[in-house]
């Protein structure tokens, strides 16, 4: 060695390093796991979103509902209204505008 005569600390630096990667990958797992397998995300409340869509006149129903992330931050929601009537092609328009701006 150069300075010193420590022929261990490779090694040790070596494996210190590999369990700091090791520690990182188990921490963040759970998440990646999450948005790979489409689960829910857990920041979002989806008992209050049917709730706000629940508050239109128009919606007596919701069914076949479901909410993923597909990375992290950008959260998708599908779901299945259905309405009080059967409205024309630009009263359904408005009310997905409603919708997207909840």
């Amino acid at each position: 060695m150069l300075y010193s005569d420590a022929p261990f600390i490779d090694p040790l630096l070596s494996i210190l390093i590999s369990l700091l990667m090791i520690y990182n990958v188990f921490k963040n797992l759970k998440r990646i796991l999450v948005i790979i397998l489409k689960g829910t995300p857990e920041n979002v409340n989806l008992k209050e979103v049917w709730q706000k869509i629940y508050e239109l006149d128009e919606i007596v129903n919701i069914h076949d509902r479901h909410a993923w992330s597909m990375d992290g931050n950008y959260i998708i929601l599908t779901a299945h209204l259905a309405l009080d009537q059967g409205y024309n092609l630009c009263r359904q328009a408005e009310i997905n505008k409603r919708l997207k701006g909840l």
